[in-house]
């Protein structure tokens, strides 16, 4: 899948979104990603409401959130821990833009592999030491 295409492809302003979870596996061929999962800011996530994305709500642990659903795109004002793009986006380690495309950073991916530890965080951390030992 051509993730950065199809960012694209929505048409929204670049600076305000921030690909996150599986994303940046995909992009840099450490493993395929079937979704794709956005941080975006407040008046992205109101324009995709107006596109009339599908509102979920979404459990992460006691504070359920409501995210956007469309295709294979899920988008939220707010990562794991309540962080905003702005939070992202004023702290250079917690991003790598790529083609214009702003990603999670390894690094902080790795971070959070490394608190959730479900099986299959556990599986891509595997794939990104071995990713990191050949290319970095």
């Amino acid at each position: 899948m051509d993730i950065i295409t199809k960012i694209k492809q929505l048409n929204l302003p670049l600076g305000e979104i921030i690909v996150v979870g599986s994303g940046i596996l995909s992009v840099k061929g450490i493993r395929e990603s079937n979704d794709i999962d956005l941080l975006v800011s407040e008046p992205v996530f109101n324009e995709l409401k107006e596109r009339r994305w599908e509102s979920i709500i979404v459990e992460h642990g006691k504070n359920p959130r409501e995210m956007l659903s469309h295709d294979i795109f899920e988008a939220g004002k707010e990562f794991w821990q309540g962080e905003t793009v702005s939070d992202f986006t004023s702290n250079p380690e917690m991003i790598e833009v790529i083609k214009g495309v702003q990603f999670i950073s390894l690094t902080e991916l790795v971070k959070i592999k490394n608190i959730w530890k479900r099986e299959n965080d556990l599986k891509d951390l595997i794939l990104i030491q071995q990713y990191l030992m050949k290319y970095e």
